[in-house]
């Protein structure tokens, strides 16, 4: 149990419902809608997959070990670097991870014959060592790096997507109906990828405001810090109304389109609209660390909410 809370089986897992939905919840049945199938093979989908969580797990367990006396301030209950795993053993677990997600990046970059994608994933691990390093105490840095991380699950299933089409047809289709789709399918997924980057970016800043008591005694410059609690708020709402920007973006650019918009609209009013409008509210009201656990919550609804939306929107 205690090196499931290590990795953060749960996040893996929603990461893992991302890369699903993204595929199967908007690619497949866009696809579908002109008779064709994916071009990326199926076993290079999971592969891809398994590469992600490896790179995931590697950061949680190296963000876990540079932060053990921080933890011990902030969460001493779930410490798990020092106590149930040793520290030696924890960096062991972290270039496993890394190793083995390079190697099926490799791997995949060799069959869909795109060597730069070696480059990104060493870059991505790369980035996850220097949050935990130093990027972290580095007020807003630290929050755009894990936003990154988290615009990039999504991304990466249209790059692969599209990579093995060019790979499999040397060329972008010819047909106008086709490019047309491939054009709507980049639009929608790059809005969901904002989506994703914004709800994580928001989520870190409310987690650096549960965080702050261990932040404040180690040094750690993070944004409640650095601008004080006022202005650091202001950032969560200014980002919370560009989120909802986003989403209404979505609906009149692509969704209106669309036969069934109305219950679209519904859908994202009750389960993601109105839920961030409280995320605001609670922000705004919150006055103790403790108080941010419950805007936090509801992000994490709205981002399982956003993820479910990819089926409504695939087979409604």
């Amino acid at each position: 149990m205690y090196f499931l809370r290590l990795i953060r089986a749960t996040n893996l897992s929603i990461i893992v419902f991302t890369m699903v939905a993204i595929c199967y919840g908007i690619i497949v049945p866009l696809l579908a809608s002109l008779g064709l199938s994916p071009s990326m093979p199926i076993i290079d989908f999971w592969l891809m997959i398994a590469a992600t969580i490896a790179i995931g797990a590697a950061g949680y367990v190296i963000n876990d070990y540079f932060d053990q006396k921080i933890d011990a301030v902030n969460k001493p209950h779930r410490i798990v670097v020092g106590k149930q795993i040793h520290r030696r053993e924890a960096i062991l677990l972290h270039w496993i991870f890394n190793g083995l997600a390079f190697v099926i990046g490799v791997y995949l970059a060799y069959r869909v014959q795109l060597w730069w994608l070696v480059i990104v994933y060493l870059v991505v691990i790369y980035i996850f060592w220097s949050y935990s390093l130093s990027l972290k105490r580095r007020a807003i840095l630290g929050n755009t790096a894990v936003a990154t991380m988290a615009f990039l699950v999504p991304f990466q299933v249209m790059l692969f997507e599209f990579a093995w089409y060019l790979h499999i047809n040397n060329s972008w289709p010819e047909s106008n109906v086709l490019m047309h789709l491939f054009v709507y399918v980049i639009g929608i997924i790059t809005i969901y990828s904002l989506f994703a980057f914004l709800t994580n970016f928001v989520r870190e800043i409310i987690k650096d405001f549960e965080d702050v008591q261990g932040d404040v005694r180690y040094g750690r410059r993070s944004l409640p810090i650095t601008l004080g609690p006022v202005k650091a708020k202001w950032i969560v709402q200014i980002v919370n109304a560009l989120i909802i920007g986003s989403i209404l973006i979505l609906y009149f650019r692509f969704l209106m389109k669309q036969d069934q918009h109305y219950y679209y609209l519904l859908f994202l009013v009750i389960t993601i609209i109105v839920p961030l409008i409280f995320v605001i509210y609670t922000t705004y009201k919150a006055r103790e660390a403790t108080m941010y656990s419950k805007p936090g919550n509801i992000l994490k609804v709205v981002m399982l909410m956003g993820i479910i939306f990819c089926f409504v929107f695939g087979y409604l």
